[in-house]
């Protein structure tokens, strides 16, 4: 998988940007910020500069919920 460069460095922790997140769930990161808070619980942030970090458990609940909402989109 691609990584950007910012966040090679949290990868070496397990952390995912919220660029490699969107690109998992195959959503536009202008999407997931919209739904950010509302759908989609708060990321943890990184303290230095407010980088969104995710975990391998966030970006399983994560694509949960997305396929959820996805799903439930199709039905109407």
């Amino acid at each position: 998988m691609e990584v950007s460069p910012l966040a090679s460095r949290c990868l070496t922790r397990n952390y995912y940007s919220t660029y490699d997140v969107c690109k998992i769930l195959g959503i536009d990161h202008k999407t997931y910020r919209r739904y950010e808070g509302k759908l989609f619980p708060m990321a943890r942030r990184n303290s230095r500069n407010g980088f969104r970090m995710f975990s391998e458990e966030d970006v399983k609940d994560l694509k949960k919920i997305w396929n959820k909402r996805r799903k439930r989109k199709k039905r109407r």
